[in-house]
Formats: C-alpha cells, sequence, structure tokens
C-alpha cells in the first residue's frame, strides 16, 4: 500500500483518471519485430518497450511488449493499469472447417436437403456453437481473458484504415470495466479501451495488432493516433522455408525436443536457448557465465532429488498427468502464491493417479531427462511473462516449465539458488508421480528442504544444511508454543496452510513449520535421544500410499498409524526448536 499521495500529485492523478497516460512511455515506432515462419510480416514496435515470449501453450499471442521498467498509469493508491502491446493471431480455420463437416453429416444422416430442414432444437445447439466460432465473439473473449484490469468488454466502435498499397485494416475499439468502487470523496468508475488493428492475411486467418489504454475519449484519441503509427508500419515479407531435418533413423525424443524450442526461440528476440544432460534453459539474461552456472546447479541437485527419489520408484507409482502448478519462495516473511489450476474449492489439489506400469516408468524418466527452465532477466520480466505475485519462481505442469528470475538486483541470487531448487524438485518429482499434490506440509516442506541444500562450487555438488529461510521462524514458533500441533498440520488443506486456519497461523508460518518436520522426519534417524525407529519410513510410506490410492487423508492415516503424536511432537521440539 503506498503513502497517501500530495494534493499536487493526486491532481495529476485525478488527470490519469480520466484517461491521459501521464507516467507512461508513449509508444513510438521502434525496432522491428519479424514472423517468417507461418505469416509473412514485419511491424515496427514500441521504442523501448521489451519483447515478452508467449506462454509455451499460448494458441494466440506472437509477442507481446511492454514498457522498460513495466511503466504503468496509477489511479489512487490501489489500481495502476500496466500498459501492454500484442501481435496476436486469429485463425478460425478449424473451427470452421469442424463446424461445416458436423453440419454436412447431420444434414447427411437426416436426410436433409438444407440446414433450414433441421430440426429446430438442433438448429438452436449449431446456432450456439457458430457463435463460438464468429471472429467478432472470439475477439470479446479474448480481450475478457487476456487485458488483465478490465472485464465485460464490448465492441464500442470500429473503422477502417490504410496500412499500405491495396492494404486495410479493420479497426475496432472494445471498452471494459476495470473497477466500480468509492474513495473519500468521490466515486470511481474506471473503464479500460483495447484498440485492435485486424488484418486478415488469407481466409479466417487474421493478424491481430492490439494495445490498451485508458477510456476517456478525447483522450484515448490522443492515444490511439500513436498506435496507428505502429500499425501502419506492418508489412508482408516472403516466409522463409523451414529447415528439413532427415526423420528416416530411430525416433530421438531430445533431438526432437531441442529442434521444437530453438524454432519457438527463433522468434523471440533477445532470447536464446542452452542445454545441459537433463535440461534445456530458455533465457533473456545476457549474463552467459550467470547461466552456465543455472545449468551446472540443475544437474548437481539432480544428483541429490535422484538419490532420495531413484528412478526405480516410479514403477510403483501414477501415470503422470498435467494440471498442477506450484510456486516456490519468495522471501522470509512472505510465502508464495499456490497455484490455482486443478485445485478444489477449499484450495486442495484434486489428487489424479493411474495404473502402475513398467513402461511408464521408463517413458517418464525419459521425459523428466526433458525438462524445460525459463530464467527471466529480472522481476519485471518474470511478472510480464506471468509470474505469480508474491512468487519468485513456480513450476507448471500443464505447460511442463519450470519459471524464474535472476534476483541479482533485489534480494541476491541467494534467493535464486533456493527457489532452484525448490521448483526443480516439484518439476523432477512430476515426471515419476503425476500432479499428485501432496498435502502442502509435505509437498512445500520437501521443497523447502530442498532449498536448504548448499552448493560446494570447488566440488560441483550439494551438502544439506537447514533452510535458513525457515529455521529461525520455525525455531521462534517452537519456542513460544506458537506452533499447529503436528496431528492437525498434516490433515490441513492447501486453503488451511496459506492461512485460512482456526489458529491464525499465515502461511510463513507454516512453511516454516512445515520445512522443520520434513527436515525432522528426513534428518533425524538416529540424532535425538528419544527417535522412534517407528518414524523412519513414515515420509516414503506417505507418498506411496498417495501415489498409489491418490486418497489424501487416508495416505495420512496409513503413513502416521500407530505413530504416539506427543512422543513425535515432544523429539521435534527438543530437536528443532
Amino acid at each position: 500500500m503506498l503513502p497517501r499521495l500530495s494534493s499536487l500529485l493526486a491532481l495529476a492523478i485525478a488527470a490519469v483518471l480520466l484517461g491521459a497516460p501521464v507516467f507512461a512511455q508513449k509508444p513510438t515506432p521502434g525496432d522491428w519485430f519479424e514472423e517468417t515462419q507461418e505469416i509473412g510480416f514485419k511491424i515496427r514496435t514500441p521504442k523501448d518497450w521489451r519483447f515478452v515470449p508467449p506462454d509455451m501453450k499460448d494458441e494466440y499471442t506472437i509477442a507481446k511488449y511492454v514498457p522498460e521498467g513495466n511503466d504503468s498509469v496509477s489511479l489512487y493508491d490501489f489500481w495502476t493499469m500496466n500498459l501492454l502491446h500484442w501481435i496476436v493471431r486469429f485463425d478460425m480455420t478449424d473451427e470452421q472447417a469442424k463446424f461445416d463437416a458436423s453440419v454436412a453429416e447431420m444434414l447427411e444422416d437426416l436426410d436433409a436437403e438444407s440446414y433450414d430442414d433441421l430440426p429446430e432444437e438442433l438448429r438452436d445447439v449449431l446456432d450456439q456453437q457458430r457463435e463460438e466460432i464468429d471472429l467478432d465473439e472470439a475477439l470479446v473473449r479474448w480481450c475478457d481473458r487476456n487485458e488483465p484490469t478490465a472485464r465485460s468488454y464490448e465492441l464500442i466502435d470500429e473503422g477502417k484504415l490504410k496500412i499500405g498499397k491495396d492494404l486495410y485494416a479493420r479497426e475496432l475499439c472494445f471498452e471494459g470495466r476495470a473497477m466500480v468502487g468509492s474513495t473519500s470523496n468521490q466515486d470511481v468508475d474506471i473503464r479500460v479501451r483495447v484498440y485492435m488493428a485486424l488484418i486478415e492475411v488469407r481466409p479466417n486467418v487474421h493478424i491481430g495488432l492490439i494495445f490498451n489504454a485508458l477510456a476517456d475519449k478525447s483522450k484515448y484519441k490522443k492515444s490511439e493516433r500513436y498506435f496507428t503509427k505502429i500499425v501502419k508500419t506492418y508489412k508482408p515479407i516472403e516466409l522463409v522455408a523451414p529447415e528439413v531435418f532427415d526423420t528416416s533413423g530411430p525416433s530421438n525424443a531430445r533431438e526432437d525436443r531441442r529442434r521444437e524450442l530453438q524454432a519457438s526461440i527463433d522468434t523471440m528476440p533477445g532470447w536464446w536457448m542452452t542445454q545441459t544432460d537433463n535440461y534445456f534453459i530458455l533465457t533473456d539474461s545476457k549474463d552467459e557465465k550467470f547461466i552456465d552456472e543455472v545449468g551446472v546447479r540443475l544437474e548437481a541437485i539432480r544428483t541429490v532429488y535422484e538419490t532420495d527419489y531413484p528412478a526405480s520408484k516410479a514403477r510403483r507409482v501414477a501415470t503422470p498427468v498435467t494440471g498442477m502448478t506450484s510456486t516456490g519462495p519468495d522471501d522470509e516473511d512472505n510465502p508464495p502464491v499456490p497455484g490455482e489450476a486443478g485445485a478444489d474449492e477449499d484450495g486442495k489439489a484434486k489428487p489424479k493417479h493411474g495404473d502402475s506400469d513398467t513402461v511408464v516408468a521408463k517413458d517418464s524418466l525419459d521425459q523428466s531427462r526433458l525438462s524445460v527452465v525459463r530464467i527471466c532477466s529480472d522481476q519485471d520480466m518474470y511478472s510480464s511473462y506471468g509470474g505469480p505475485g508474491g512468487s519468485a519462481g513456480y513450476w507448471s505442469s500443464y505447460h511442463e516449465e519450470l519459471v524464474l528470475y535472476d534476483d541479482r538486483k533485489r534480494g541476491g541470487r541467494r534467493n535464486t539458488w533456493a527457489v532452484l531448487n525448490h521448483e526443480a524438485f516439484h518439476q523432477y518429482i512430476f515426471y515419476f508421480y503425476g500432479s499428485l499434490s501432496p498435502h502442502s506440509w509435505y509437498n512445500e516442506g520437501t521443497g523447502d528442504f530442498y532449498s536448504g541444500y548448499e552448493y560446494k562450487a570447488a566440488r560441483k555438488n550439494f551438502e544439506l544444511k537447514e533452510f535458513n529461510w525457515r529455521r529461525d521462524l520455525a525455531k521462534k514458533l517452537i519456542r513460544e508454543d506458537s506452533y499447529v500441533p503436528l496431528s492437525e498440520l498434516v490433515y490441513w488443506t492447501q486453503g488451511q496452510y496459506y492461512g485460512n486456519n482456526e489458529y491464525g497461523a499465515g502461511g510463513g508460518e507454516n512453511y516454516a513449520q512445515g520445512w522443520s518436520f520434513i527436515f525432522f522426519l528426513r534428518n533425524g534417524k538416529g540424532k535425538p535421544k528419544k527417535w522412534n525407529d517407528d518414524w523412519n519410513d513414515i515420509l516414503e510410506t506417505y507418498l506411496d500410499e498417495l501415489a498409489a490410492t491418490g486418497d489424501l487423508d487416508a495416505s495420512v492415516d496409513t503413513a502416521f498409524e500407530g505413530v504416539d503424536w506427543k512422543e513425535l511432537e515432544e523429539c521435534w521440539k527438543n530437536h528443532m526448536g
């Protein structure tokens, strides 16, 4: 929360509220962006704006640009709008072809001569499907899903813009509502506009050149003039013939993956790729020495994972599935934001599992050797790419991509290394266990357990250490008797773990306690005088049972069966306090 603003600054912000991008970099034409593989075009991009790559499964975005420093329009002390420019592909070809084929099949099955001869109920269904592939409807849906500050967009204006000899763009203006509320002295109704220049490159395929802006009509027109200057630089160019590879020999999954990623990187200005034995690293960092160290550390920490979770274990567990996102540690005071995909209404992951199969295990090991790690050069790039607020890294099983940033400028690279160890564990384990998403005390506690490993550069290996981000707070909780009883913590949902619990325990406190309990169970054997050997297999039993059944709470029941909770808790406190 920003401090209360001075009257003078408040007046400036009031001007912004009416639509003038007072503090924003105006998007004047800068360097060229070229697309030569599918459409064939080039266009000037906003000067001093940074290229942001689309995520690996984005069907629409070719490129995105943000002002250097993520410049934004500020409104009061609670709301900002980040300025964005997108280059987007709208391809309705497949949808139209599927719809046409579906209609033709129905006409044949019902021996009908025309669409109008179909039953009314069937026409209603088909009409609804037709709306789903209507281009204008698709554009509205795109605005609602991709412009992050507003919703409920409507097309309010359109026109025609000449951008070259015999080349025209359809100009559209969409308006959405960003916020409705009130301050101490006035009501607030903030509107956002999306400007879109749509160029048809072939039937059912369009390029969209898109900007966002605030919605005051007169000042929006000034912004629009900057947008059209960039749009008018659009030029068709020749396609470049793709490289032809010899595919007559045996299939090589790693080489196929490398080619796929390289083709993607070739469309990303400022980004490059390097690889290690098990990882492909994509980055916009100019610090090659740092990226080399990322690769060395990834391989070194993987050897630790392989010791604790050998590939042979995968033969007893589930087929990997996709859907979960896991975020890593941010700083000592704030836990990461949990991933949302695949979670139920309580924030608890929905378990997914399949049948055990030795072939699956082999495939899983092969897939793990195709791991993708994206290293953003700084926090601004990470945020623009889609990093969750409050996090410093995340693993997305849907995209099969680990994403983090170089924290050298802010908290230092010790943060980067801690996040790398944490998230690389989630990535590694996914390929053997799938998105089972254990309880948070196990899942995040184990990630933090690996964050504590200390790299020894001379030997290029890791040594186990306590994770100091969590250690001091965990000791404080034990010392002040303010921890959550272990017998309850191990059953908590993700929502409870992140602070929605009867104890008022915040996420940071629970992360600290989860790390402490995992460290105790993994490293305590034979060290405390009152260690009970019945505790030796708790963690392995828990994960094996979860992998086999997908039942979270039953897995806790099995793992802790017969355990004297008082005895376990006292031993943990004495050893970790």
